[in-house]
């Protein structure tokens, strides 16, 4: 008869911090993404119109956890600025001519699209460092023949060689 007795209390312990942290970095990467988001905003073409005005001081950040997530969100707490995001004014014609050379109707959501892999990328970095972070703490080595371990020392060869 062959008797095995597993002790799971520090996997546990070890899965609960992985899963706080990466809902750190999670947070971290979608603040990182947005700054970088806003700055494209104000520097790649079409740019925010008036530039240095009150339209680009209307652009906010916000970051914030909803479920076991994370939300990050572009506010223009402007009057003007979705006639000017579409590129129609208010009598419903189109605007001819930009205040700011560079800029020009869609400076949000054509970031948006175009930068998309980029904003994704930073979020998968910063979720990447906090599970090297755990990983150098020691959790889930401490299992010598479980499958887990088996994953994670492969996964951490493969981070290595990427190095």
């Amino acid at each position: 008869m062959i008797y095995v007795q597993s002790n799971i209390k520090q996997f546990s312990s070890g899965l609960i911090q992985l899963k706080s942290g990466i809902v750190d970095g999670l947070e971290e990467g979608m603040r990182q993404a947005m700054m970088e988001f806003v700055t494209d905003c104000f520097e790649v073409p079409p740019t925010v119109p008036l530039r240095d005005g009150a339209l680009m001081e209307a652009h906010e950040i916000h970051v914030d956890r909803v479920g076991n997530g994370v939300q990050g969100s572009l506010t223009v707490d402007h009057p003007a600025a979705a006639s000017l995001h579409e590129g129609i004014s208010r009598w419903g014609t189109p605007y001819k001519k930009w205040t700011t050379p560079g800029s020009g109707p869609h400076w949000i959501s054509s970031k948006q699209i175009r930068f998309r892999h980029k904003y994704l990328q930073k979020i998968g970095e910063a979720i990447q460092q906090v599970f090297r972070e755990v990983m150098v703490r020691g959790h889930y080595r401490r299992k010598p023949f479980s499958e887990i371990t088996f994953w994670v020392r492969s996964h951490i060869r493969r981070i290595k060689d990427k190095r």
